[in-house]
């Protein structure tokens, strides 16, 4: 099976958290490198995709950098970037506040990728827009989805093509979000 792209979604602005949660430390490291390197032995075609055009902030990854050219925040405008600067024909996009990615929830779902299939889209409690595989077929409705402001990353289920995976709770560490400080104290204690 042809090799996949993946980007890293690093463009919120982290209210709820109170500072930039993906440079918050997690044993030692910031956030976003967990994510990094729990992702980077999956694909060579690994990315960043940001608004955060700062110098320096994240020459860490030693990754490139693709800047959204939109000042408003949503991931959408992420996922749009993910797919226009991918060298594959299909994308993993992650958050960059998911350190609990596993290889074996991107292994369960990159199999499924096929030509009837746009978007694979993880489902625990709820949809993980932040955590699947898009195909580059998806480009145009995003595009069209953002010309008419339709903006809410739960609405990419009714997608045409999309393949809900289902995961019991015993995953639901994989796909957790660090959105608060609480989160990710409850992401230490259970440890990773």
């Amino acid at each position: 099976m042809q090799g996949f792209s993946i980007a890293i979604l690093c463009g919120g602005r982290s209210r709820r958290f109170g500072s930039d949660k993906t440079l918050t430390l997690l044993s030692g490291r910031p956030i976003l490198q967990h994510v990094h390197q729990k992702l980077r032995k999956s694909s060579e075609d690994i990315f960043l995709v940001t608004k955060w055009n700062v110098p320096g902030k994240y020459q860490f990854l030693d990754i490139p950098i693709v800047y959204e050219p939109y000042e408003k925040h949503t991931p959408l405008f992420g996922i749009e970037q993910a797919l226009i600067h991918a060298k594959y024909p299909w994308v993993l996009v992650v958050g960059a506040d998911m350190p609990g990615i596993t290889p074996e929830v991107i292994e369960k779902l990159q199999v499924l990728r096929d030509a009837n299939t746009r978007l694979i889209l993880p489902h625990t409690d709820r949809f993980h827009p932040l955590c699947a595989f898009y195909s580059k077929e998806c480009l145009q409705g995003i595009k069209e989805r953002i010309q008419h402001k339709q903006l809410r990353l739960q609405e990419l289920s009714q997608m045409e093509g999309c393949r809900v995976v289902s995961f019991g709770s015993d995953h639901l560490r994989a796909f957790t979000n660090i959105n608060t400080v609480e989160d990710l104290a409850q992401f230490e204690k259970k440890g990773q």
